[in-house]
């Protein structure tokens, strides 16, 4: 690796020199285990490293930096304070058949028994009647009882 040319960064191409190809920059795990330890640089082809590795808590923390300096040139840039999120009026659930006392729930048909029609999970209604909140018990007509052992 050169020091009179820039460092590549991840899908740029550039001229590497362990196999002399003009390559692309790859961008590859370094790993322990199930734990990352940091990332690199490689030729997309002789896998060489092109950058010197980055530990794994500094990849992290660019990011949410990186956005919050965005975020204020910006809103610099518009002449503006950033906006918070909007937060809506209604925290309830959306009117959703999914969550409705009248929708009838089956893996392979799902209807409405107040319409007595099919429908969606995520469709809306205006006769929405919210469904009551699972008391933990067996429904009825299901045997609640001690269940034999299964062989």
């Amino acid at each position: 690796m050169a020091h009179d040319k820039p460092t590549p960064k991840p899908g740029e191409t550039f001229r590497c020199e362990a196999c002399g190809r003009d390559s692309i920059a790859k961008a590859q795990k370094i790993m322990d285990g199930w734990r990352c330890l940091g990332e690199s640089v490689v030729c997309a082809f002789c896998k060489a490293p092109v950058a010197p590795p980055v530990p794994a808590g500094d990849a992290a923390a660019k990011p949410a930096a990186d956005t919050t300096a965005a975020r204020d040139r910006l809103a610099s840039f518009l002449g503006t304070a950033p906006v918070a999120a909007p937060e809506f009026r209604d925290k309830r659930k959306g009117h959703f058949c999914k969550d409705c006392k009248h929708y009838f729930k089956h893996p392979f048909y799902s209807r409405c028994l107040l319409h007595e029609k099919p429908v969606e999970p995520m469709d809306d209604c205006a006769d929405f009647t919210p469904r009551p909140p699972d008391s933990g018990e067996a429904p009825t007509g299901s045997s609640s009882g001690p269940q034999p052992p299964r062989r």
